[in-house]
């Protein structure tokens, strides 16, 4: 981002932090790693149902090691006591998927449940960094997400 770009927003987020260098490298690497990802692994499709017709493919080239490295992240930053919490409904789906609550919950051990979870989490990132949800928060406590996201992406491709 240019520091003209990094100015105009940082005079316009006065309620947020500014972006720092780091959060701008983390948010750009994702942006770039998922529409990559998303067209070569998922033909240019990141729907539910296109996630879930993906995920067996994509387990094939994976440890499984990585997957649940990922999902235990997930389940640390999303459920406390066996429930969601606001920062799971901040993402904002529309309807909880089966898959992501049964794993973010650790109800299920299928690795094919958890690889459409993970991506069904993975596309809502995409969905709330593309349609400004992510703004509401200023990006505030989303760096690491957003590294541990870009390191799934790369494991999967």
């Amino acid at each position: 981002m240019t520091p003209e770009t990094i100015t105009w927003l940082t005079e316009r987020m006065k309620q947020h932090r500014p972006v720092d260098a780091a959060d701008e490298t983390a948010v750009h690497d994702f942006a770039m790693l998922w529409s990559f990802f998303e067209c070569t692994r998922l033909n240019c499709n990141a729907s539910c149902t296109e996630c879930s017709a993906h995920a067996a493919t994509l387990l094939e080239n994976v440890d499984a090691g990585a997957v649940d490295a990922f999902i235990h992240f997930l389940q640390k930053q999303y459920v406390a006591h066996g429930q969601f919490t606001q920062r799971f409904h901040a993402l904002n789906f529309p309807y909880t998927p089966r898959e992501v609550d049964e794993v973010l919950k650790g109800r299920t051990h299928s690795l094919r449940v958890k690889m459409t979870a993970c991506l069904m989490l993975l596309s809502r990132f995409r969905h709330n960094l593309f349609h400004g949800e992510v703004w509401k928060d200023g990006l505030q406590g989303e760096q690491e997400t957003f590294l541990r996201a870009n390191a799934f992406l790369k494991a999967l491709m």
